[in-house]
């Protein structure tokens, strides 16, 4: 993001559109939790992942400069790219925890106690 700020600065964009590029994924983030948790009792938590690993995938073409999109530095891209970042963030997330715990308990050799996780 450091980086970002600098790069969109040489780039022309204002001071309050770089603060709303840095506000933007952690809204999207917050928006995305609301419903993963519900997608996830529909579809499985590994397809959940990979969704959010695709949309991870899309949104940082729309970001930066890519060789297979070829689109200028616009800020509706750098707008919808940020957005789909932090929504895809919580794709990523919040099934990844359940799925490791799960993954472990299915391994017979490996015991479990949830006491000493909380």
């Amino acid at each position: 993001m450091p980086i970002m700020s600098v790069n969109l600065k040489e780039d022309g964009f204002g001071e309050v559109f770089i603060g709303c590029c840095f506000a933007l994924p952690t809204f999207f983030y917050v928006v995305a939790s609301t419903f993963v948790y519900a997608l996830c009792q529909r579809w499985s938590k590994r397809t959940v992942i990979f969704i959010g690993f695709l949309l991870i995938a899309s949104a940082l073409s729309m970001i930066g400069p890519s060789h297979f999109v070829p689109v200028d530095k616009e800020g509706i891209f750098i707008i919808l790219g940020l957005s789909t970042l932090g929504m895809a963030g919580g794709f990523v997330v919040i099934p990844i925890m359940p799925e490791l715990l799960e993954s472990i308990e299915e391994d017979e050799s490996i015991n479990v106690d949830e006491d000493e996780l909380n």
